[in-house]
């Protein structure tokens, strides 16, 4: 998990928010002609998480803070720039990696930096933000509303699409193997059929998408199966409607648990409100309100221990920020609670399939 550095960036912030490469220019662009400017190109891991941690994620707080200050209104992923970070280390031996992150983008920053302390000098390392992505919730929200898939949902499906399409032809180690490509958004993977049945027959794509809900479906279905302890599933509207996770590990045993009304309004203003506004205090305010309503309910108890799974990607810095800062009563529940981070679980599926296993 990435803590927010004191350490003073080396180089500027940026002076203005910058226009985000609009989803009307993803989707009229073809994969080929569609280019993503890189942000920061690395040969070496840790100087690549010493940069993530120490420049590039005060900038994103500082962008948020330049959004609230000449707009009046809270930071949200549309935005940031669209941009690649790449780590290609000397020597790597094994097919890149490209996490689609900016959904939104302190998520994404976290989740390169996962990637890295994962497989530092092994593989290219490469991170899309895709802050561009319209919001997932709110076009799963429309298809609901039409019955049918919305035009917004088919934007997102062309943004990951022709996202995903546009990086991968800037890796520099395509020769290893297909790419393993992680969509570092639960809500996203809606989506994610879409992506891959617009590839024509004749285009076979040089990567592979690792879903996050496959692998988290396979690891708590034997860990915490019949039997095992509960999980407190935490995602956005949309993945909890959806039911994304809560059908396959229903299938396989597993206990699931979902926040009530008001716990999930909580949550959503934690998540929007907080992590994607990069605003601590909310992440804190409304945090705090999401559990104590839990332990109200009952969908927690304060002495049983339980799995948290971070089915939405803000809620692992939601969980953090109230174990270092909440009140004593949220902070001892949190003791008992095990975080199921579904990116770390993902990544450490790619190294097995790397051992071969």
């Amino acid at each position: 998990m990435i803590r927010r550095s004191v350490v003073q960036p080396s180089t500027p912030p940026r002076s203005a928010p910058e226009a985000p490469l609009d989803t009307g220019t993803l989707r009229g662009e073809s994969p080929s002609s569609l280019h993503i400017p890189t942000r920061w190109r690395w040969t070496v891991a840790t100087s690549a998480q010493r940069a993530l941690t120490e420049i590039y994620v005060p900038e994103l707080h500082a962008h948020a803070r330049q959004v609230a200050h000449l707009q009046g209104r809270t930071a949200r992923d549309q935005d940031f720039p669209v941009e690649l970070l790449r780590c290609v280390p000397w020597g790597a031996r094994r097919p890149a990696l490209l996490i689609v992150g900016g959904m939104g983008p302190l998520a994404g920053a976290q989740a390169m930096h996962s990637a890295l302390e994962r497989f530092g000098h092994e593989r290219e390392i490469v991170l899309l933000q895709l802050c561009s992505v319209p919001d997932r919730t709110l076009a799963l929200a429309e298809n609901e509303r039409l019955g049918v898939p919305s035009p917004l949902h088919h934007e997102v499906v062309q943004a990951l699409r022709q996202g995903i399409a546009a990086a991968e032809a800037e890796l520099e180690t395509r020769h290893l193997g297909p790419v393993h490509v992680v969509v570092a958004c639960n809500t996203a993977h809606n989506f994610v059929p879409g992506v891959i049945e617009l590839n024509r027959p004749d285009e076979a794509p040089g990567w592979r998408l690792q879903s996050m809900v496959e692998s988290v479906a396979r690891s708590l279905t034997d860990t915490t199966g019949r039997g095992g302890l509960p999980v407190l599933v935490l995602g956005t509207d949309g993945t909890l409607r959806t039911r994304l996770y809560l059908d396959p590990l229903q299938t396989g045993g597993v206990t699931c648990v979902v926040p009530d009304p008001v716990a999930q309004t909580s949550l959503m203003a934690a998540i929007y409100q907080g992590v994607k506004a990069f605003d601590t205090d909310a992440v804190l305010h409304h945090g705090q309100a999401l559990f104590r309503q839990l332990i109200t309910t009952g969908a927690v108890g304060t002495a049983q221990p339980f799995v948290v799974l971070a089915a939405c990607t803000e809620v692992p810095e939601i969980v953090t920020t109230l174990r270092e800062r909440g009140d004593n009563d949220v902070r001892d529940l949190l003791v008992r609670a095990t975080v199921a981070d579904p990116l770390r679980i993902t990544l450490d599926h790619i190294g097995r399939l790397d051992a071969g296993q």
